[in-house]
């Protein structure tokens, strides 16, 4: 039988134990990987990120018509150039929209804000009364005719009675009394990828239009002049004279023809500005190569652009 001697020691032989094997399992998941040659680098974990934090918004592609916003420098100068328009401070809000114009990029969305701007404000100076820098008085001596005071200020008669409330259908002018007028030379540029028509005066912008360009790239580039300016046009086309207000003739109420100079093929003859009878159409390749308008825009235009002399041609710039 065991004693109360043996029982002590079987004790502390299980307390020894216990303890040995205590002492061996921490030094075989503590110490032995530095001395045993197991990887002791510890695992990588996963950044926790928490259920509050924003989400990051996607990549913005940088894709054709994504263009920046407009700069807080430009932002400001537009609202100035707005508000000054609303308060009728014309040559002020002018002034200010030039300032942005030039510090974007031509055709730009900025630009156009601007454009859109300095577009307004010159159709009041073109269709009333309204002074302005360009606009000059001229008096009226005797022997004079509208026809002749035109040609001498390098106008028309149409802007001539636009701009003094002169009837239409009367050409009844007085000695003595004032004439105001544009002063300056007229420029066109057209950019075809934008479909713009821009109006130049003495090479600043001064209006522009939303156009109709060739299908399949039918519309030339390069220099040309205006050589011919007509009123309720008819239409030559595969030898046919379609006359104005046939269904079939689609130019319009007016014509202003092109004439090819410089480096441009001189037989690139028949094209020209003009109005249409789609509308729906201005702002997309749409003709067999001429310039689309509406009609009542190129009836503007046409008011405003004289036929172009050998002292003065009107120069018309077309770019893709």
């Amino acid at each position: 039988m065991l004693n109360y001697k043996h029982v002590k020691y079987f004790f502390i032989l299980a307390v020894i134990v216990g303890l040995s094997w205590c002492c061996w399992h921490v030094w075989r998941s503590r110490l032995a990987p530095y001395f045993v040659g197991q990887d002791k680098t510890p695992p990588s974990v996963e950044p926790q990120i928490p259920d509050s934090a924003p989400a990051l918004p996607p990549p913005v592609a940088d894709v054709p018509g994504n263009e920046p916003a407009i700069s807080g420098d430009l932002q400001m100068l537009l609202a100035q150039a707005k508000q000054e328009f609303q308060e009728e401070k014309l040559l002020a809000s002018r002034q200010t929209a030039y300032s942005g114009l030039e510090k974007c990029e031509e055709y730009s969305p900025s630009w156009l804000e601007f454009a859109q701007v300095i577009d307004n404000v010159n159709k009041v100076f073109m269709n009333g009364s309204a002074p302005a820098p360009e606009k000059k008085r001229y008096v009226i001596v005797a022997g004079d005719k509208l026809t002749k005071i035109a040609y001498r200020l390098n106008t028309t008669v149409e802007a001539l009675q636009k701009l003094n409330s002169l009837s239409r259908t009367s050409a009844i002018i007085y000695p003595g009394n004032p004439l105001m007028y544009i002063d300056g030379t007229w420029s066109i540029k057209i950019s075809k990828k934008d479909f713009l028509l821009c109006l130049y005066l003495d090479d600043k912008l001064y209006r522009f239009y939303k156009i109709s360009t060739g299908r399949h790239d039918r519309t030339p580039s390069g220099n040309f002049i205006v050589s011919q300016k007509q009123m309720n046009p008819a239409w030559t086309y595969e030898g046919r004279i379609i006359p104005f207000g046939d269904p079939q003739n689609v130019l319009g109420t007016r014509w202003i023809g092109l004439k090819p100079v410089d480096e441009v093929n001189l037989a690139l003859t028949g094209y020209g500005i003009h109005g249409t009878t789609e509308p729906e159409n201005i702002g997309k390749p749409a003709s067999l190569g001429c310039i689309r308008m509406l009609n009542e825009e190129v009836e503007e235009l046409y008011d405003f652009i004289p036929n172009s002399f050998k002292e003065t041609e009107i120069k018309v710039l077309i770019t893709e």
